[in-house]
């Protein structure tokens, strides 16, 4: 396993979509839908294993006590590499990058959240 962590590149959206339908059992359609009306305003991260985006997550730009704040979206990790602690480092990452860039909090947007069942 070599993973790596980093903002995800434009050029990996049909990786990301493929993980997001795997992930929450969703059809296309709104899958494409989330990533075609949000992709210019969300910043997104993920973790790679090789060329797989095996994790990620989606921060959509939001105010919070009219401060400038992201709702964390759509995490997701894919089952193999699931209860390794690979997501709760990626939300580490996300969140030192809202703090450095001035992000008043990430409160997590529930409606894209899914509670894994235990294996």
């Amino acid at each position: 396993m070599n993973l790596s962590f980093e903002k995800a590149k434009a050029s990996d959206v049909i990786k990301h979509k493929k993980l997001w339908a795997e992930c929450f059992f969703e059809e296309q359609t709104p899958v494409d839908l989330f990533f075609d009306c949000n992709a210019d305003s969300f910043s997104a991260y993920c973790v790679k294993d090789g060329d797989k985006v095996v994790s990620a997550l989606y921060l959509l730009p939001a105010e919070l006590n009219g401060k400038k704040a992201h709702y964390l979206c759509g995490a997701s990790t894919c089952d193999e590499y699931r209860k390794q602690g690979i997501a709760q480092n990626l939300c580490k990452l996300a969140t030192n990058w809202a703090a450095e860039n001035g992000f008043a909090s990430l409160p997590l947007y529930t409606a894209f959240f899914r509670v894994y069942e235990a294996a």
